[in-house]
C-alpha cells in the first residue's frame, strides 16, 4: 500500500484533474477543515485523530473516481470486495503518522511554495494561459473543497513528500544485484524426459468394500446426495409491474441532459511534454527529433523518466492556446515549440481516442428502458412497504405477498442448483442470488425482502432441511472403484518415479531408466522459469530450474494423470546488455521499486512509534454510513 502512496505523494500536483487527483487524496487522506468536534474519532495516531468527516470525504472521492472497465460506478459489493473502506482508513492513519513525523522534525512548506504549486496546475489556467482564480474555484468545488481546505491539502502533501523523497532520492541498486536479477529472470534451460502413464503403475488390485467406503467418505461431495431445502418463496420482478409504469418524453429528455457528457464525448489524447528554458533549446530538441532521436531520449537528456513525460489524457480545452496545434497532430506527432506561462514546451501525441456523439433520438431507447426499470423498482419498493405493513399486522408471509400481487411458490425440496430430488428443475426464477439466499437462510424464520442483481425482489422462508447423505455403496461401486484405482495408480507412479529419479541421478543419465521402462527419452523445447511447457507442468519446469545442470526431477504432467521424469541437459545465461537503454531503464525501475520499500518502512516505523488506536464502533458506523 505504502509503495503506492509514495508514487501518489511524489506527483499528484502534476496529475491533478487528469485522473489521479481523487486517487492520490484517497491514498493520503484529506486535510478537511470541517471536523465534527464532538464526534468520536475513528482512530488516533500519537496525538492526532482521524475524524469521521475526513474518512467520509476520502471514501466518497475514492469510490466516485474508481470505475469499472465499462465506465459504470462500482457497486456496494465491489467496494466491499476491494476492501476500499479499510484501505481508506489505513491510508488516513498512515498520513497522520507522517504528518506527526514532519511536525516533530520541523519540516514545513512555505506559503509561497504552496501558491507556486497550485499555480502550476494546468487545470487552473484560464483563457490567457495563466492561473485564473475563478477557474481554480470552479474546478475544486465539485470535489468538495474550499479554497482554504484545498491549499491545506497541497501544503500537507508537499510537506510529506519532503521526508518521503529524502528517504529514496538518488537511490540505486548495486550493479551486482541487477546482474543477478537479470541472469535469474532470463535464464533458459533444456531437458530430456520420459512419461510414466497409469499403465506403468502395475496392478493395483481390487478394492475391498471398506476401501471403497473410505474412498466415498473421502470424496463425500461427489458420492453424496445434495442438501435439499423445503422453502416458500414470494417473488416480484420488473415485468410484473411494468403495466403500472409510464416513461414520459420529458423524463427521457431530462435524463439525456443530465448525462449529456456521456453521450457527447470530445476527442481525447494521451499527451507527453518536455519543458525547456528557452525557445532556442526547444527548437534544437525539435530538430534532433526530426533527425531521428526519440521523444523519450530527449526527455532522458533533460533528466526525465518515461513517467515524467506524461501530461495525461486531455481534451483540447485542457491545453488552452496550445490545444489547437496539439490536437491537429497525428498520433505519434510532435509539436513545434509552444510558449506557455512557465517556459517553452514540446508536446507529443502518444495516443488518440476519438470522440463520440449520440443524439437524443439515438439515446431514447436505452434511456426509456433504463428509466422504466428505475420506475419499476420504485413501484416494487412501494409494494414491499405495503407487504411489510400487512405482515406487521399479523398476516403470514403467503397472505401478505398475495395481497400486494407477489407470486408465491412452495418447493418441498430443491438443491443449491435448483433441482428437485427427481432431477427436475424447480419452478423458481433462474436467479443465482436467490439460490444463495435460500441456502444461507435460517430454518423456520421469515426473511426480509431482498433485491437481486437481476432486478427481482424476493421474500422467503425455509421450512426444513434434508442434509446430504452418502449414497449406498452398490449405487456408487463403479464410480468409487474408478476413483480408488486412479488414486492408487497415481501413488504407485509417484513412488516408482522417485526411485527411478534417484537411479537416474546416480547414473548421471536418463538412458538407463528409460531402457528399463521401455521408453524413448524426448527433448523439450526452450524452457523458461514459471511457465508450462506441455507436457511438462509448471511444477516440473520450476523443479528443473531449482537444480544444477545434469540433475533429474519428477512430477505430474499438465493433465495430472501422468508422471514425468525430466533431466536438465542445458543451461544458458544470455549476455548482459549493459549498454542497452532498456536494460538500464529496467535497472532504474527496479531501483525505484526497492526505494519504495524505504517509504513503507518509514511509515510503519512512524505508526509503531506513535501508536495506533482504532475505535471499532466508530469505524463500523462510519463505514456503514458511507456504503
Amino acid at each position: 500500500m505504502l509503495q503506492e502512496m509514495r508514487k501518489y505523494a511524489r506527483s499528484w500536483v502534476s496529475s491533478l484533474f487528469l485522473g489521479m487527483l481523487a486517487l492520490s487524496f484517497a491514498v493520503w487522506g484529506i486535510a478537511d477543515v470541517f471536523t465534527g468536534g464532538s464526534e468520536a474519532a475513528l482512530a488516533t495516531v500519537g496525538g492526532s485523530k482521524v475524524t469521521r468527516a475526513e474518512y467520509q470525504q476520502s471514501y466518497q472521492q475514492q469510490t466516485r473516481n474508481q470505475r469499472n472497465p465499462d465506465g459504470s460506478p462500482l457497486t456496494p459489493d465491489q467496494i466491499k470486495e476491494q476492501q476500499i473502506p479499510q484501505q481508506v482508513l489505513q491510508s488516513l492513519i498512515s498520513r497522520k503518522a507522517l504528518d506527526n513525523e514532519t511536525e516533530r522534525l520541523g519540516v514545513v512548506t512555505s506559503e509561497a511554495e504552496v501558491v507556486k504549486r497550485v499555480k502550476q496546475i494546468p487545470a487552473f489556467l484560464g483563457p490567457t494561459g495563466t492561473f485564473d482564480h475563478n477557474t481554480f474555484l470552479q474546478r475544486i468545488d465539485p470535489l468538495g473543497y474550499t479554497e482554504q481546505s484545498f491549499m491545506a491539502a497541497v501544503r500537507g502533501d508537499a510537506t510529506r513528500s519532503q521526508i518521503l523523497n529524502a528517504t529514496h532520492a538518488g537511490f540505486a541498486i548495486a550493479p551486482g544485484y541487477a546482474r543477478m536479477l537479470f541472469t535469474y529472470l532470463n535464464e533458459f534451460r533444456a531437458a530430456e524426459y520420459i512419461v510414466l502413464t497409469p499403465a506403468d503403475a502395475g496392478d493395483v488390485g481390487t478394492p475391498t468394500d471398506a476401501q471403497l467406503l473410505a474412498e466415498m467418505k473421502k470424496h463425500a461431495d461427489r458420492f453424496s446426495s445434495p442438501e435439499y431445502r423445503d422453502v416458500v418463496v414470494a417473488s416480484i420482478g420488473p415485468d410484473d409491474v411494468m403495466k403500472d409504469v409510464k416513461v414520459t418524453p420529458d423524463q427521457i429528455k431530462q435524463a439525456y441532459e443530465e448525462r449529456k457528457s456521456t453521450y457527447i464525448v470530445p476527442e481525447k489524447r494521451d499527451i507527453e511534454q518536455i519543458k525547456f528554458n528557452s525557445e532556442a533549446e526547444a527548437r534544437d530538441a525539435r530538430a534532433k527529433i526530426e533527425a531521428g532521436t526519440s521523444f523519450a531520449d530527449i526527455g532522458k537528456i533533460h533528466g526525465l523518466r518515461a513517467d515524467d513525460l506524461k501530461l495525461g489524457t486531455l481534451v483540447e480545452a485542457d491545453l488552452a492556446e496550445a490545444g489547437k496545434e496539439v490536437f491537429a497532430l497525428p498520433e505519434g506527432g510532435v509539436s513545434q515549440p509552444v510558449k506557455r506561462t512557465f517556459g517553452w514546451f514540446l508536446y507529443r501525441v502518444a495516443k488518440i481516442t476519438p470522440g463520440t456523439s449520440k443524439s437524443l433520438a439515438d439515446a431514447t431507447p436505452e434511456l426509456e428502458k433504463e428509466i422504466g426499470g428505475q420506475l419499476a423498482q420504485a413501484r416494487i419498493g412501494d409494494l414491499m412497504n405495503a407487504f411489510e405493513d400487512a405482515r406487521a399486522g399479523g398476516a403470514s408471509l403467503e397472505s401478505s405477498a398475495k395481497k400486494v400481487g407477489m407470486h408465491v411458490t412452495h418447493i418441498p425440496a430443491l438443491d443449491a442448483k435448483g433441482f428437485s430430488p427427481d432431477n427436475q428443475r424447480v419452478a423458481l426464477p433462474d436467479d443465482l442470488d436467490l439460490m444463495k439466499q435460500i441456502f444461507a437462510a435460517d430454518v423456520g424464520e421469515e426473511g426480509d425482502p431482498f433485491a437481486t442483481v437481476a432486478g427481482n425482489t424476493f421474500v422467503l422462508k425455509v421450512n426444513g432441511v434434508t442434509p446430504p447423505k452418502l449414497y449406498p455403496l452398490d449405487k456408487s461401486r463403479a464410480d468409487a472403484t474408478a476413483w480408488w484405482r486412479a488414486e492408487q495408480q497415481q501413488k504407485n507412479l509417484l513412488e516408482k518415479a522417485a526411485a527411478l529419479t534417484k537411479q537416474a541421478n546416480s547414473d548421471q543419465t536418463l538412458a538407463g531408466i528409460a531402457g528399463r521402462m521401455k521408453k524413448t527419452p524426448q527433448q523439450t523445447s526452450t524452457l523458461r522459469r514459471n511457465q508450462r511447457t506441455p507436457p511438462l507442468s509448471e511444477e516440473v519446469v520450476n523443479k528443473l530450474f531449482a537444480v544444477k545442470g545434469g540433475t533429474a526431477v519428477f512430477g505430474t504432467d499438465v493433465t495430472g494423470a501422468n508422471v514425468i521424469i525430466a533431466r536438465v541437459t542445458g543451461v544458458i545465461h544470455p549476455p548482459l546488455p549493459l549498454g542497452d537503454p532498456q536494460y538500464q531503464a529496467g535497472v532504474a525501475q527496479i531501483g525505484q521499486a526497492v526505494a519504495g520499500d524505504l517509504d513503507t518502512s518509514l511509515s510503519v516505523a512512524a505508526r509503531n512509534e506513535q501508536g495506533v488506536k482504532i475505535n471499532d464502533a466508530a469505524v463500523n458506523a462510519a463505514m456503514g454510513e458511507g456504503q
